[in-house]
C-alpha cells in the first residue's frame, strides 16, 4: 500500500509551563493561552491574536519585581511582551540580529532561562541570549548575543551554571543513533565580584561523563531539567546522575530496573523535577497509564531511589495513547494533552477528572477530489468541525513550496495597452506593444533589438539572452542560425511544410554539446534536427499542437520533447541520439480543454550533490502546474497573480507577466519540494457532514448540522470560495443520506432524512438550476437511513422500509413525483449505512448492527445475512481504544483485479467469481480498525458456494494504515484509491498490489 499524507496536525498546544511551583500552569494552545490555579481548580483563557503569526512563545519571571511576562517572536523578528495573568501588551520591539545570523531568524529555539537571561539556539549550532532588563527598556530593539558556536548540530542545551558559562549540550551520535552529552565552558561572561569560572565544578562534570559511572547506571532514558536552581538530571534505567551544585550519582534500589517494557519504557513528554528543602520530587508519566515517582535525598547520595506508582487508567475514561504530553502540578494535581480530549486536569489522589478544555483541531467528516480527470489527486475539498459548533471546509492543492522561487522585483512598464509578449534586449524588457508600427506583425525582437516580422520570418526563437543569438525559418522556408551580424542557413525546410503555424524549441546536452538540436513542429506533426539536418519526425493525428519544449532532463532519461496541444494533453517524447527515434515516454491530461503553454525550469549551480529533478512550467490563464519528468508527477504552483506568459531570463530568474500586464521577477533556488497548501472558510453553529459534487466541477453540495438539530443543505461555489444557496430543512433531525443521481436524471439530488418526530422521516428531492437549490419532491417513509442507490433510472432506500422507485415528471413539469416500482418492503433498518445493486434482481446491504445482507428484489425477502461478528476478523473485537470499527461498502471490478494475485484464498474465489465480473457488480467490504484495513469479498455466488454459510470468510487483503485513529469517511478516488477522514488527519492511499 503506498499513501500520502494531506494533513496531519499534531498536538495543537504550543507552551507548557507550571509557574509559581506547581499554583500555577500557562498552557498556549493555537492563539490562545490558557492560565489554570491548582487551589482552587480556575481555568481562565485570553485569545492572543498575535500568535498566529509567531515562530515561537515563552514565558519568564522578573525576580526583583516578582512579576511574571509572556513574549511571542514573530517571523518577521518582532517582540511582543504581555503581563500574565492578565495577559496585556505591555511591551513591543525588534529583535536586533547581527549579520553573521541574517536569514536565520526561523532557526530561533528557545532552551533555558536564568534570573537575567533568555537562551535560544539558533540555526541548530550556535548558542545565544537576550538580556531580560532589554526587554523591558525604553529602546525599540532587544539585541541577540552569541555565546557559544558548536561545530556540530546542537539537539538539547541546558543550563549548569550561566554565570560561570557553564552549559550542558546534546548531539546525536549519528551512527549508534543515541544521545552523547558535553559540558562547554562559553568563556565569554565577563568576570564580576563573587561570579567566578569555577574550573573544579567543570572538571567534575566533564570527568562524570567520561568515566564508568553513567555506563553502571544502564540505558539513558531521558533528560530533566529545573530552573531554580540549576539542576540537569540524566535519568537512566537503574538510576539517575545529577548536575547541581555538584555532581549526584543515585542507584535505583536492588533489582528494580526500567527496561523498555516497564513504566519507563513508553515515557510522555513532560517529567517533572520539583526542588524542595532535602531534595528534589521527580514524577512521569507512561503511556501505559502510570505515573512514576521518587524522592531524591540530596543529603544522603548512597541510600538508593525508591518509586511508586499511582495509576489514572481506573479513572480517565479516555484512550491513554492518545495523551502526548503531562506535566505534574502540585499536590496530586496533572495536567494531561490527549490528541482528542483536548487538555486535561486531574487528581490521581482523588482519583477523578477536575476539568477538560477541548482543542480547536480540525475533525475530518469528509473529502472529495476536485479533480477526476487528471491522472493524480492534486486538489481536494475537505469538510468537518473543529467543535459541535464551528465547521469548517478546506481547500487543499498539492503546490510547489512557497520558498522555491521569490519574487525579487515588481514593475510595469509604462501605459502600452494589452501587452502580448515581451522579449529581453540589451536595455531590459521589451514589450512588444511598445515596438512603433508593428501592429500585429510583431514576430521578434532580438537582444540587439532587430525586429523580425511575420512578413520577413515564419518563425524565430532566442536562444541566448545575453547575446543575439537566434533560430530564425524565413518567408522562403528556410531555417538560420543568426549570430551577431552572420546568418548562416543550416536548413531547407520547404518540402516538410506550408509552415502556417510554427513552434520551435532548441538545446545543446552535455553528453552531445556540438549538436544543435532542434524541433519544430508546424500543429500537426514534430520534427527533429541535429545541427540542422532531419532525424527524426512524429505524428499527431488531428492533434493541432500548441506548443513544443526540449529538455535534457538527466544520463538516465536523455532528451526529452514535450509537446501540448489545443485539448490539454501533454504528450512527452523520448529522443535517443544513437537510434534517432522519438519514442513515447508518458502522457499527462490536466482535464482542461484548453491549450498550456511551456518554460523549461533550468538546473541550479548549487553547493548540494543532491540531484535536481527535471522540471517545466506547463500553464495557461487558469493556472500553472510544475510538471516532474523524471517522476512523471506534476502540481500546482499557488499565486498571488494570473499568468498570461512565463520566460526564463537566465541566472535563474524568470519574468512572469501577469494578466493585469506587470511584469514579476521571481528567483529559483533550486528546491522544489512540495506541500498542501489550505485555503479555508470557517462557519459559526453550523458542522459540515458531507458533501458531494455536482455536474458542473465548479460546484459542491454540502450538507451541515446544528447542535440542536437543525439541518442544512448548501451550495459551495470553489471558485469564489463562498456558499451561494442554501436550503433549511423546516424540520428538526438529521441528514442521513445522500446521493447525487446520474443519467437519465441531469441536476437532481435525494435526500434522505431522519426527523426528531416520527412523522417526519422523508426523502426530499432537490433540484440543482444554475447556482440554485429547490426542493422539487417529497416521501414521506418512516425509519429512514443512509442507505441510498442508483441503477439506471432505478433508486432504492432501504431503512425500515425498502423502498423502489423512480422519479417522474408531474404535470407542473417543476416537481418531481416517487413512482413506486413495487410495494415497500420490510429492510435492514435504520442503522444501514450502505447499499448496492449486484443485479436486477439483488440488493446487498451494509447495516452498522446485522452486518451484509443480501435481498432478493423478485421475492422481496432478504436472502442471507452474516453479521459482523462472524467475521474472521480479530481487531473488530479490540474496542478498549476505538468502539466500533468504520465500516463501508465498495463496489468495482478494478477493486478485485487488485486483489486477484493476493494469497491463495482470493485463487480460489477466483473461478467462481468469473462469471460474474462480466455482467454484476462485485461488491467489498472495508473495515477500518485501529491501524489495520481488511477488505472482504461479499459477492452472494461465493457465499452461496461456500462451505460455511456461517460468516463470511474470504479476506482479500489486509493492509496496516500508516495511523491510528477513528476513520470518519472513506471515498473512493479513482480505482484503487481513497481518501480517508480522521479527527487530524487527512489521507490519501493507493491499495495497488505490490
Amino acid at each position: 500500500m503506498k499513501h500520502e499524507t494531506l494533513e496531519s496536525e499534531s498536538s495543537p498546544v504550543r507552551y507548557l509551563k507550571d509557574l509559581g511551583s506547581g499554583n500555577e500552569v500557562l498552557i498556549v494552545v493555537g492563539e490562545t493561552a490558557h492560565l489554570y490555579r491548582t487551589r482552587d481548580s480556575s481555568l481562565n483563557t485570553s485569545r492572543i491574536p498575535e500568535l498566529k503569526n509567531s515562530m515561537l512563545c515563552l514565558s519568564f519571571s522578573i525576580v526583583t519585581t516578582a512579576s511574571e511576562f509572556f513574549l511571542v517572536l514573530g517571523f518577521d523578528l518582532s517582540i511582543l511582551l504581555f503581563d500574565v495573568p492578565e495577559f496585556r501588551s505591555v511591551s513591543k520591539k525588534r529583535l536586533e540580529i547581527n549579520e553573521q545570523f541574517a536569514n536565520t531568524g526561523a532557526a530561533l529555539k528557545f532552551f533555558d532561562s536564568d534570573s537575567e537571561r533568555l537562551y535560544f539556539s539558533l540555526n541548530e549550532k550556535c548558542l545565544v541570549f537576550i538580556n531580560k532588563s532589554d526587554l523591558l527598556s525604553r529602546s525599540p530593539l532587544a539585541k541577540l548575543n552569541l555565546i557559544y558556536n558548536a561545530h556540530y548540530r546542537i539537539e538539547k542545551a541546558f543550563c549548569l551554571r550561566p554565570d560561570a558559562g557553564l552549559f550542558c549540550l546534546a548531539r546525536r551520535d549519528s551512527m549508534q543513533g543515541v544521545f552523547t552529552f558535553e559540558v562547554i565552558n562559553s568563556n565569554t561572561f565577563r568576570r564580576r565580584k563573587g561570579h567566578f569560572c569555577d574550573e573544579k565544578i567543570l572538571q567534575d562534570y566533564t570527568g562524570t561523563l567520561n568515566c564508568e559511572a553513567p555506563k553502571e547506571l544502564g540505558t539513558l532514558i531521558d533528560v530533566i531539567a529545573s530552573e531554580a536552581p540549576k539542576t540537569v538530571l540524566f535519568l537512566f534505567s537503574r538510576g539517575v546522575l545529577i548536575f547541581s551544585d555538584k555532581v549526584y550519582i543515585f542507584k535505583n534500589q536492588t533489582n528494580e530496573n526500567f527496561d523498555r517494557d516497564s513504566v519507563l519504557g513508553s515515557l510522555v513528554p513532560g517529567a517533572h523535577l520539583v526542588q524542595g528543602e532535602n531534595g528534589l520530587r521527580l514524577s512521569m508519566y507512561c503511556a501505559k497509564g502510570e505515573i512514576a515517582s521518587t524522592f531524591i535525598n540530596l543529603q544522603k547520595p548512597k541510600k538508593p531511589l525508591q518509586w511508586h506508582r499511582a495509576t489514572l487508567r481506573s479513572f480517565l475514561g479516555i484512550s491513554l495513547h492518545t495523551i502526548s504530553h503531562y506535566k505534574c502540578l502540585n499536590h496530586s494535581q496533572v495536567v494531561l494533552l490527549s490528541k482528542s480530549e483536548g487538555i486535561l486536569f486531574a487528581d490521581y489522589q482523588k482519583k477523578r477528572r477536575i476539568h477538560t478544555s477541548p482543542y480547536t483541531q480540525h475533525t475530518y467528516l469528509d473529502a472529495l477530489t476536485l479533480d477526476p480527470d487528471y491522472a493524480q489527486i492534486i486538489t481536494v475539498l475537505a469538510c468537518g468541525g473543529f467543535c459541535s459548533t464551528l465547521g469548517f471546509v478546506s481547500l487543499l492543492r498539492k503546490s510547489l513550496s512557497a520558498n522555491s522561487f521569490q519574487i525579487i522585483d515588481v514593475k510595469q512598464l509604462g501605459d502600452f495597452g494589452a501587452i502580448r509578449n515581451f522579449w529581453f534586449t540589451y536595455k531590459g524588457i521589451v514589450p512588444a506593444s511598445c515596438i512603433r508600427n508593428s501592429d500585429n506583425s510583431l514576430l521578434h525582437v532580438s537582444f540587439y533589438n532587430r525586429i523580425l516580422t511575420t512578413r520577413s520570418a515564419k518563425c524565430a526563437l532566442q536562444l541566448k539572452n545575453s547575446v543575439d543569438e537566434y533560430l530564425m525559418i524565413d518567408s522562403e522556408h528556410d531555417l538560420y542560425l543568426v549570430n551577431e551580424k552572420t546568418a548562416l542557413n543550416i536548413s531547407s525546410l520547404a518540402g516538410l511544410s506550408s509552415w502556417n503555424v510554427c513552434h520551435m524549441s532548441a538545446i545543446q546536452t552535455n553528453d552531445h554539446p556540438s549538436t544543435l538540436l532542434i524541433a519544430l513542429s508546424d500543429g500537426r506533426d514534430v520534427h527533429m534536427l541535429e545541427n540542422g539536418v532531419l532525424v527524426a519526425t512524429h505524428s499527431f493525428k488531428g492533434a493541432n499542437i500548441s506548443e513544443v519544449c526540449l529538455k535534457d532532463c538527466s544520463s538516465s532519461i536523455g532528451v526529452v520533447l514535450i509537446v501540448t496541444n489545443h485539448t490539454g494533453c501533454i504528450t512527452i517524447l523520448k529522443y535517443s541520439f544513437e537510434s534517432r527515434l522519438l519514442s513515447l515516454y508518458f502522457e499527462v491530461r490536466l482535464g482542461e480543454s484548453r491549450a498550456f503553454r511551456l518554460c523549461n525550469i533550468e538546473k541550479v549551480d548549487t553547493d548540494t550533490t543532491k540531484p535536481q529533478d527535471p522540471i517545466v512550467f506547463v500553464y495557461n490563464s487558469s493556472g500553472v502546474f510544475i510538471l516532474n519528468l523524471s517522476r512523471r508527477s506534476y502540481y500546482t504552483w499557488s499565486l498571488d497573480f494570473d499568468v498570461k506568459l512565463i520566460k526564463y531570463q537566465g541566472n535563474n530568474r524568470y519574468v512572469v507577466l501577469t494578466m493585469d500586464d506587470n511584469f514579476v521577477t521571481l528567483a529559483y533556488n533550486g528546491v522544489h519540494s512540495t506541500e498542501w497548501a489550505r485555503k479555508e472558510l470557517v462557519s459559526r453553529d453550523w458542522v459540515f457532514t458531507k458533501m458531494i459534487q455536482l455536474k458542473n466541477s465548479r460546484f459542491v453540495l454540502l450538507v451541515s448540522q446544528t447542535t440542536n438539530f437543525k439541518s442544512k443543505v448548501s451550495i459551495f461555489d470553489v471558485k469564489s470560495f463562498q456558499i451561494i444557496d442554501e436550503h433549511i430543512l423546516p424540520d428538526q433531525g438529521v441528514i442521513r443520506g445522500i446521493l447525487a443521481l446520474e443519467k437519465p436524471y441531469t441536476q437532481e439530488v435525494i435526500i434522505s432524512f431522519g426527523g426528531c418526530s416520527p412523522n417526519s422521516d422523508c426523502l426530499i428531492v432537490l433540484s440543482v438550476l444554475g447556482s440554485k437549490l429547490f426542493k422539487t419532491g417529497i416521501y414521506k417513509i418512516k425509519g429512514t437511513s443512509a442507505a441510498l442507490a442508483q441503477s439506471g433510472d432505478t433508486i432504492v432506500h432501504t431503512g425500515e422500509k425498502t423502498v423502489i422507485f423512480k422519479l417522474q415528471k408531474c404535470p407542473d413539469r417543476r416537481t418531481w413525483e416517487f413512482k413506486l416500482l413495487m410495494k415497500p418492503f420490510e429492510g435492514s433498518g435504520p442503522r444501514s449505512l450502505d447499499c448496492t445493486f449486484i443485479s436486477g434482481e439483488t440488493l446487498c446491504v451494509l447495516d452498522e448492527l446485522k452486518g451484509i445482507c443480501f435481498y432478493d428484489l423478485a421475492t422481496k425477502k432478504r436472502i442471507s445475512k452474516y453479521p459482523i461478528q462472524n467475521y474472521e476478523l480479530d481487531v473488530v473485537h479490540r474496542r478498549e481504544n476505538f468502539g466500533f470499527p468504520f465500516l463501508k461498502l465498495m463496489k468495482g471490478t478494478e477493486i478485485s483485479e487488485t486483489f486477484k494475485d493476493i494469497g491463495s484464498r482470493t485463487a480460489d474465489i477466483d473461478p467462481l467469481l468469473n462469471p460474474v465480473k462480466k455482467t454484476e457488480t462485485h461488491p467489498f467490504l472495508f473495515v477500518a480498525c485501529d491501524s489495520q484495513l481488511l477488505i472482504y469479498s461479499c459477492h452472494p455466488l461465493y457465499l452461496k458456494n461456500s462451505q460455511t454459510n456461517s460468516k463470511l470468510c474470504l479476506l482479500c487483503a489486509n493492509f496496516h494504515l500508516p495511523f491510528e485513529g477513528t476513520v470518519t469517511s472513506m471515498r473512493q478516488t479513482h480505482a484503487n484509491q481513497f481518501l480517508i477522514c480522521t479527527p487530524g488527519r487527512l489521507e490519501l492511499i493507493s491499495l495497488d498490489a505490490e
